[in-house]
């Protein structure tokens, strides 16, 4: 909940936590960047305002990090970037000023991860993401990139160029493409490879993506350039467009949604990209807007979340896509809107929120909206921004949105929607839920 403290549901009732400043343990004030829960389950909180706290609930009061965060820097100005949690019970903090930094939260100690901009004062973490083995993965402004044993804080740095095929390990994977000159581009995401334990996907923004290999420190680099016709056929070494986001599927196909239009699929058997694009005459073909997320479902059907068109699946035994939710019949359902978010409950269900339209819930297997939900209008709209599955129940289903919480029984179909009450002290502590952990 921004703005205005959380809300816990027990009982069918609202916990609300909010700052009391007669009382050490509530939260502390300021509006929620960020939550996340620990390996042990606990949440954790972190304020735009620099402020950190984690939830006790054997106290069922929070314990501050702050004082201890701003002792540590030697200043009271601290902006949170991004918050994570490992298996060994630490929380890392990436700051506004590019310290990356560990908690060890039963000691309350801080320690920072040993490392400094180079050469210009500019340069900053971009992305953090935790690998195999005890490792911490993080990526600069200028193709830096950190592997951080999250043991014991020991840091081993490579450098990231690309552009340059004379450079010492690397390649460019293509033949005439970007000019031969070394550059160390932006890195805005890391994608470890689950099938193939020491590689890396980077996502280079508007230079095209990298495959890292982190062991013989190879880079193969795969730049956004115009071969249209090579990528029809499959064939291709390089993007049309930069990256917009990245996903490897169950069988080591690698994803990738463009900034332009359509996505690439990446063969690691070829080596080779394959461009999927929207054609008119091919109903197979996969939908005319921007992709910005992908995900895939448990039979391992991937699906296209678009800005504006609704959603695309793709069925790899058939090699084809399909646009069951953006036909006529349910074009009043997405309405021009884009999908905000998407939770499976069964083998064959998927529900579905939108921007402006409410959300509904899609039967895969008979290929259908069986049920839709708008919410109260309010200035015609209807956003929807978080849905998870209850991790304790799961027939529930958790919806937030601008009007509220809902709390969806996904066989019953029965939805209890929570909106706050100024003369209930009970009820939900504000009526825009941004998050649910």
């Amino acid at each position: 909940l921004q703005s205005r403290g959380l809300g816990d549901v027990y009982k069918r009732q609202f916990q609300h936590f909010a700052h009391d400043v007669n009382d050490p343990g509530s939260i502390a004030p300021g509006s929620l960047k960020q939550m996340i829960c620990d390996a042990q389950g606990r949440p954790w909180f972190a304020f735009h305002q620099g402020r950190l706290d984690r939830y006790d609930p054997r106290s069922a009061s929070f314990i501050h990090y702050a004082q201890g965060l701003r002792a540590f820097l030697g200043r009271d100005e601290v902006a949170p970037e991004t918050l994570l949690a490992d298996d060994d019970g630490h929380v890392w903090l990436l700051t506004g000023r590019s310290e990356l930094l560990r908690l060890h939260a039963e000691a309350a100690e801080w320690k920072a991860v040993p490392w400094r901009p180079q050469g210009s004062t500019d340069e900053k973490l971009t992305t953090l993401k935790l690998g195999t083995g005890h490792r911490l993965w993080a990526a600069s402004s200028h193709g830096r990139l950190l592997e951080v044993d999250t043991r014991n804080l020991q840091v081993v740095e490579r450098l990231i160029q690309i552009g340059d095929r004379a450079a010492d390990g690397i390649a460019d994977a293509a033949a005439g493409g970007i000019a031969d000159r070394a550059a160390t581009p932006v890195i805005t995401e890391i994608r470890p490879s689950a099938h193939r334990q020491e590689t890396l996907w980077l996502n280079f923004c508007t230079d095209g993506i990298g495959r890292y290999d982190w062991r013989t420190e190879q880079l193969t680099h795969f730049p956004a350039n115009d071969a249209e016709g090579d990528l029809e056929l499959g064939r291709a070494t390089v993007l049309p467009s930069g990256a917009q986001t990245m996903h490897e599927d169950r069988n080591g196909m690698l994803w990738v949604a463009l900034r332009s239009h359509g996505v690439l699929s990446h063969d690691p058997l070829t080596d080779k990209f394959r461009w999927h694009r929207y054609r008119a005459a091919n109903p197979t073909s996969i939908g005319p807007y921007q992709v910005h997320q992908i995900l895939e479902d448990r039979t391992g059907i991937l699906w296209f979340a678009t800005r504006g068109g609704g959603v695309s699946k793709f069925n790899p035994r058939q090699q084809s896509f399909s646009h069951d939710l953006y036909e006529h019949q349910f074009r009043d359902i997405i309405d021009g809107g884009s999908i905000s978010a998407g939770v499976e409950t069964a083998e064959n269900i998927a529900w579905i929120g939108t921007v402006s339209r409410g959300f509904f819930r899609y039967d895969r297997a008979a290929e259908q909206i069986t049920d839709r939900f708008f919410l109260r209008e309010r200035n015609g709209y209807n956003a929807i921004h978080a849905m998870v599955r209850s991790s304790s129940d799961a027939d529930i289903l958790w919806v937030g949105s601008d009007r509220g919480l809902m709390r969806v029984d996904v066989e019953t179909l029965e939805i209890q929607h929570y909106e706050h009450d100024p003369n209930d002290p009970h009820s939900l502590g504000d009526n825009r839920v941004h998050s649910i952990v």
